[in-house]
């Protein structure tokens, strides 16, 4: 493919309406992760009956190296390559290149420094598991460097289709090393695969390739450095709490706050996640057609209205769900998922925020508020530290770190992009009142039946249900803005035509 069929070829997506692209895309998406969610449960169903929480804990603290070390040396060449407004393939090879270099350096460095950091975090015996997840990066930046032109046109599905193969190979791999052997390696060998797998069907169903190329790194270096410095500001203030179990509780109690903190961000990593690489490429989109203002709304409004029931419904069902997929030896650790259920909305506002602004260039503003956010964490935790003293006290603190978090990214995002507060929060308000009428129901459900299985299907049936009704009848009354009536309307009306057409 020519430098000119890249910047032709979005003319295509330029020509389709913005809400049908955007309910395409997320449909791919959002299929592939509900399946590799389905898939996945059923994984952490096993694995944890087979495996114990000093073994999730063990890893816990192997994925806390690899993360910690990866996202110093994220670049954002993705973000870079999407949010231009014009294209080529020469800039395409650039980017793949420059994150292949540096991915295979931080590899080659891991290894050479597993002894010292495992000598440091006394956990020694996790020498060759942290020398065998460091060949990760590597493996993820030698995927098919096409993908990120795909995601720039919102062509999503070919990504979907490699993230299910990955999660079945892993799943696989992780279940049957369990069953055998019963320790941490399933979950380390299940994570290569996944990556390793995704990796090798990139190139087997792309025929499109990038090259190697020396040439055109100044800039993606230059749009990289802000955000470099975010990732690793923002990969701390995610993970101090973790950072902090790990330095003062037993493995059992890592592995028990680290697992049930994972449920927690379930909703927002795997189900609303998936979407922000479609939300990334709308915004940007937009910008470029000169429609972000409209598109953030846009996406604001479907983070919330996707976010706010999940969190309330975690909170109730925090014990049928650590009972259905944990089992009875994790019992102990269900208050930990009410609590830290409401990182389901923070994590997913604050990635939206950050997306949004990065989607118009601002990447110095998310650095700040990040570095901001942080130094109130770290203070935070200074002056509190002395009485976290159990996994339950810390979910109790990181809860309350997340509202402030929540709150804070909206009104950044309002004071730096000058979008109008009184529509977000008007916005906030309706949905959660029909997330309040959601959970009234959901109370009334909850003693119809013994079942653990049975009860948690009927309780969600029954919340989903009067959830979208409150919604349906909320677009009756001026309650919300008339723009997110407009957008309702129009989601409402994308959907109906396309299940008319598959129906004909």
């Amino acid at each position: 493919m020519t430098s000119q069929n890249l910047v032709l070829g979005s003319r295509t997506v330029f020509q389709m309406r913005g809400d049908n692209l955007l309910l395409k895309s997320s449909t791919w998406v959002l299929g592939a992760a509900w399946f590799n969610r389905a898939l996945g449960f059923l994984s952490v169903f096993l694995l944890a009956r087979l495996l114990t929480p000093t073994d999730f804990g063990a890893f816990a603290v192997l994925l806390l190296v690899i993360q910690a070390t990866s996202v110093f040396t994220d670049i954002g060449v993705d973000q870079y390559y999407i949010q231009k407004l014009k294209v080529s393939k020469e800039e395409l090879c650039a980017c793949w290149t420059l994150n292949f270099g540096i991915k295979t350096s931080l590899t080659i460095l891991l290894v050479c420094l597993a002894p010292f950091v495992v000598t440091l975090l006394e956990r020694e015996d996790l020498l060759l598991p942290l020398i065998t997840l460091s060949f990760l990066p590597l493996v993820n930046a030698a995927n098919n460097g096409f993908i990120i032109h795909l995601k720039r046109e919102m062509s999503f599905h070919y990504f979907a289709k490699f993230a299910v193969f990955g999660q079945i190979a892993g799943s696989v791999i992780s279940i049957t090393i369990a069953y055998f052997y019963a320790n941490y390696w399933a979950l380390v060998m299940g994570m290569l695969t996944n990556a390793v797998t995704q990796c090798c069907v990139s190139y087997i169903f792309l025929k499109e390739r990038t090259t190697f190329t020396f040439i055109h790194f100044r800039k993606p270096l230059h749009f990289g450095k802000w955000l470099l410095l975010r990732n690793g500001v923002a990969h701390i203030r995610a993970k101090f709490d973790v950072w902090f179990a790990a330095s003062i509780f037993s493995l059992s109690n890592v592995g028990g706050y680290n697992t049930l903190k994972d449920i927690a961000m379930l909703p927002s990593r795997e189900l609303v996640g998936p979407l922000f690489q479609v939300f990334f490429s709308f915004m940007s989109m937009g910008n470029r057609q000169e429609k972000g203002f409209d598109r953030i709304y846009a996406t604001c409004f479907v983070v919330l209205l996707l976010c706010i029931p999940m969190t309330i419904g975690l909170f109730l069902l925090s014990k049928d769900i650590t009972l259905l997929l944990l089992g009875e030896q994790w019992v102990v650790y269900a208050p930990i998922l009410a609590t830290l259920a409401i990182l389901t909305l923070s994590a997913t506002t604050g990635d939206f925020v950050s997306d949004a602004l990065l989607s118009r260039g601002l990447v110095k503003h998310v650095f700040f508020y990040d570095l901001i956010t942080l130094c109130v964490a770290l203070i935070s935790l200074y002056f509190t530290y002395q009485f976290l003293t159990d996994p339950d006290s810390l979910a109790i603190f990181r809860a309350l770190f997340s509202v402030f978090m929540f709150l804070s990214s909206l009104a950044w995002l309002s004071v730096v992009v000058k979008m109008s507060a009184k529509r977000l929060i008007r916005m906030f308000c309706i949905i959660f009142i029909c997330g309040i009428v959601m959970s009234f129901f959901i109370f009334l459900a909850y003693s119809t039946f013994n079942n653990l299985i049975v009860r948690i299907l009927f309780t969600s049936i029954v919340g989903a249900t009067t959830y979208f009704i409150s919604i349906f009848l909320a677009t009756f009354f001026p309650l919300f803005s008339p723009e997110d009536r407009k957008l309702l309307n129009q989601v409402a009306f994308s959907i109906k035509n396309k299940m008319n057409s598959k129906a004909l």
